[in-house]
């Protein structure tokens, strides 16, 4: 259950047991790592269901701040985290540990890979090919910037459990890029990325077959405070309020919208918004 922002068992037997753990931890618990001014939301206020989940299908600010502590731990060109992998909003006031595993609760180690650009297309491809339906796999991005085509279906095939086989036809993701420049295929790129996503967690098995660049770095859980403490000297900077232009849009769709949702808008929504052009443009 959520109350009040936080997550509690709805058995008062779990509740006792799981607060004694952090009675027991809690100095670790409530080392200070920074503050925030603001509120970092990975769902609307009031909405519970993953299908809610900003990270599952657009770019979101928690998402940004976690790809940016990868890059950041990786000393890479580049970083990709699943979305699924959000797994808490950041509220306003101070940040303490509990409240950065809270968001990143997996331990899972970083790793960095060359990757040609070619595979990082595909990964994206991959990733937004359940959009705008919400996935765990949507990807949030640092040092790339793409475009989502929302008209197109996906041309991605999968097997049976859901891992990456091949893509066919025109491409959902356009304009990607990393560091400004367009993707070159050819090229060999620096990524980071949690070592769940380099052994091809959530269906990346074209990442998979890339042997590790590098190791032994900090966990996403660590890196995250890191990240904060050092990087950013434990204040998050207004950048993170609003969304950066990572992933965009394109074609005016209305997908942004999770899908579970769509069907809630009233179908005299488009003839309106048609009628009401029509008027303006005999007004002028």
């Amino acid at each position: 259950l959520t109350r009040g922002g936080k997550e509690i068992w709805g058995n008062n037997d779990m509740n006792n047991y799981i607060n004694g753990i952090f009675d027991k931890y809690k100095d670790e618990l409530n080392i200070l790592y920074g503050s925030t001014e603001f509120d970092l939301l990975i769902r609307p206020e009031g909405k519970t269901d993953s299908h809610y989940i900003y990270c599952r299908y657009e770019e979101c600010s928690v998402g940004n701040l976690l790809a940016d502590a990868f890059k950041s731990a990786g000393n890479s060109e580049a970083s990709i985290v699943n979305g699924g992998g959000v797994r808490s909003s950041i509220y306003k006031g101070n940040l303490t540990r509990s409240q950065i595993m809270a968001v990143a609760p997996f331990f899972n180690n970083l790793i960095v890979k060359m990757l040609p650009g070619q595979c990082i297309l595909d990964a994206l491809e991959f990733g937004v090919s359940k959009h705008p339906t919400s996935s765990g796999g949507f990807p949030q991005v640092s040092g790339i910037s793409y475009d989502i085509e929302t008209s197109l279906n996906t041309k991605v095939q999968t097997d049976s459990q859901g891992l990456f086989m091949s893509i066919t036809g025109n491409r959902k993701v356009t304009n990607a890029k990393i560091n400004g420049e367009l993707i070159d295929p050819n090229k060999n790129y620096s990524v980071s990325m949690s070592d769940y996503i380099g052994n091809g967690g959530d269906g990346y098995t074209m990442i998979a077959k890339y042997e590790v660049f590098k190791e032994g770095l900090l966990t996403d859980t660590d890196a995250i405070a890191y990240y904060i403490k050092n990087e950013l000297k434990g204040i998050i900077p207004a950048k993170y309020k609003d969304f950066q232009g990572r992933i965009n849009l394109v074609n005016g769709s209305i997908s942004s919208i999770p899908s579970s949702n769509l069907s809630s808008i009233p179908s005299s929504i488009p003839i309106l918004l048609k009628s009401l052009a029509l008027i303006i443009i005999l007004m002028l």
